[in-house]
């Protein structure tokens, strides 16, 4: 399953999101969210998730589950860190705005 950008005005995302259990691109970018739900890290088939142009200051550790994730998006944001999870999830040392997935 593939997503449609949904570019919503609205600064919370429902942890419902977390049933999305078979979706593979998500495109949330240009929402204004300022939180990403931890049911997120239910999402396990997600390949591509997109989070540019919010106003994240943080992102859940359950980032780290999504071990199909090949690409996260973060341009646009307000993140200083990112979990070490998430870290993990890409073996990335630097911090770049988009992650991608040597692997992939």
């Amino acid at each position: 399953l593939h997503s449609f950008p949904t570019r919503r005005s609205s600064d919370l995302l429902p942890g419902a999101i977390g049933l999305l259990v078979q979706l593979k691109d998500f495109d949330l970018g240009q929402n204004k969210l300022t939180s990403v739900p931890d049911t997120i890290g239910r999402m396990t088939c997600l390949e591509i998730l997109n989070l540019e142009e919010n106003e994240l200051k943080t992102l859940p550790a359950t980032l780290g589950n999504l071990t199909a994730l090949e690409a996260l998006h973060l341009d646009g944001n307000k993140i200083e860190d990112l979990p070490p999870e998430v870290r993990q999830l890409f073996d990335m040392d630097v911090d770049p705005r988009v992650y991608t997935n040597s692997d992939s």
